[in-house]
């Protein structure tokens, strides 16, 4: 979910730790530009760890294999994730470059502009009594993402629920980098497929959203949520998505470019 003003102070406590707990070296390496990982593959162990929590993983071939690896090992080089009250391990670092690498897989060229550093948080956090498993946004949480470690492993395994914290917060950030958190994200699109995609949220919109007037204009933050929860629906639940709402499951499909015949 995007950051909401009424929270930042709060989150400036949440993020304490790393302003004053974090050595120079480790904030320097967070500011870095970014950089090709070292090893273009991953340990066999932890291709085993990522195939038991995505076992899509297991249908890919050779040429996508590789890539994923590539990418996974990307992010893990250029994304500095810093424990809050908790210690990052090797496992969390994979899970959340997974969730970070799904969307934008086939889209080789791009890579998120705008995150730095990832927060990770051991569990489900209370702000203001608002149960929170993930932000994203703008002022101090630019280039930030703040991830609940319990969200984070619930979304990789559990699928029947249709909930994934961390693809959720990634995808925010993809609507983020054309400049507006609208649920069009552009830098996945050509300009033809953008009015075509309104059309087609503001149709989902209506079947999902209490609506008492035919002419509601629907706001740049339900679209934003929207487009964030079809995400998680699409990479947990492809074949439920597909048989429901075909014709929003093909414009997912194409947005990703994802195969003709998604893995369950």
């Amino acid at each position: 979910m995007p950051v909401h003003p009424f929270i930042f102070i709060v989150i400036f406590f949440i993020l304490y730790d790393y302003f004053f707990g974090v050595s120079e070296k480790e904030r320097a390496e967070a500011q870095k530009p970014f950089r090709e990982p070292k090893d273009n593959t991953l340990r066999e162990e932890h291709l085993a760890f990522l195939e038991r929590y995505l076992p899509a993983l297991k249908t890919y071939d050779q040429l996508k294999l590789k890539e994923f690896q590539y990418r996974v090992r990307f992010f893990i080089s250029n994304v500095h994730v810093i424990g809050v009250r908790t210690k990052v391990t090797t496992e969390d670092r994979l899970l959340i470059a997974t969730a970070a690498i799904l969307p934008i897989l086939n889209y080789s060229n791009w890579f998120y502009p705008n995150l730095k550093v990832v927060f990770l948080h051991p569990t489900t956090m209370n702000i203001q009594g608002k149960r929170v498993l993930g932000l994203v946004g703008e002022g101090i949480m630019k280039n930030k993402m703040l991830l609940s470690r319990d969200a984070l492993f619930h979304g990789f395994n559990y699928t029947s629920d249709k909930h994934h914290t961390a693809i959720h917060e990634f995808m925010h950030l993809i609507d983020m980098a054309d400049g507006t958190v609208d649920g069009v994200p552009e830098v996945l699109m050509d300009r033809k497929e953008i009015l075509p995609w309104l059309d087609l949220m503001h149709q989902r919109l209506r079947n999902v959203l209490p609506v008492y007037d035919e002419k509601r204009k629907f706001t740049h933050r339900e679209k934003a949520e929207e487009l964030a929860r079809l995400a998680e629906y699409f990479f947990e639940k492809p074949l439920e998505l597909k048989s429901e709402e075909p014709e929003l499951f093909k414009a997912l499909e194409k947005l990703f470019a994802q195969p003709k015949n998604p893995a369950v």
